[in-house]
């Protein structure tokens, strides 16, 4: 009994990020839920992992819907919040899905063990950086959404500009980990430029 509670709990924790907003605003999600547990544990056989996976799925659902609301309602600040909980809990997820998940995805492509020596140091360098990432494209989402091109437009010239001026310099000296250091640079200051707004 503890195998498959310890399998549901740990699956069940990628749905933390969205609890707090969705303890707000949870029908649709309600509903979905217990539509798809059945779905997913008889028809998909897939037990305890399939009602993680379908109240994973019915949390993130709360919060889209959460959102939708509160932009509606002119209540953009709480828009702004949920938009973030949505982008961490998903560059989360991506991370732990790539971390654990190299061996299985990279063995897709090849077998040789000099280029699964140079796809692990990336491979392990994006997992690591993917809350950041997904918080870069969910905050661009936000702006084109609200139709705020023009910042959006200029931000990302800007900060364009600003790492690749660093990846001149990076990359020739650092190599790959530099080009790594430079991307995540960008990704960060594009994420410090849509909060600074």
């Amino acid at each position: 009994m503890r195998g498959p509670a310890e399998n549901f709990l740990m699956l069940r924790a990628f749905g933390a990020p969205p609890i707090i907003a969705s303890l707000e605003f949870s029908g649709a999600g309600n509903v979905l839920n217990a539509i798809l547990d059945p779905i997913l544990i008889f028809f998909f056989g897939l037990g305890i992992s399939g009602a993680a996976a379908a109240t994973v799925i019915s949390e993130y659902v709360n919060n889209v819907t959460l959102l939708a609301s509160s932009y509606s309602q002119g209540n953009y600040e709480q828009a702004r919040l949920i938009t973030y909980r949505i982008g961490l809990g998903t560059g989360i997820t991506l991370s732990v899905i790539l971390f654990f998940g190299f061996g299985s995805f990279s063995s897709l492509f090849t077998t040789d063990l000099e280029v699964l020596g140079v796809a692990r140091s990336g491979i392990l360098f994006l997992a690591g950086t993917q809350p950041v990432n997904a918080l870069a494209f969910v905050i661009d989402g936000l702006y084109h959404g609200v139709s705020d091109y023009g910042y959006a437009a200029y931000s990302t010239m800007l900060v364009g500009l600003v790492s690749s001026m660093f990846l001149l310099v990076a990359a020739p000296e650092l190599g790959l980990p530099g080009v790594w250091a430079g991307l995540f640079l960008f990704m960060t200051m594009r994420v410090l430029a849509g909060t600074w707004r």
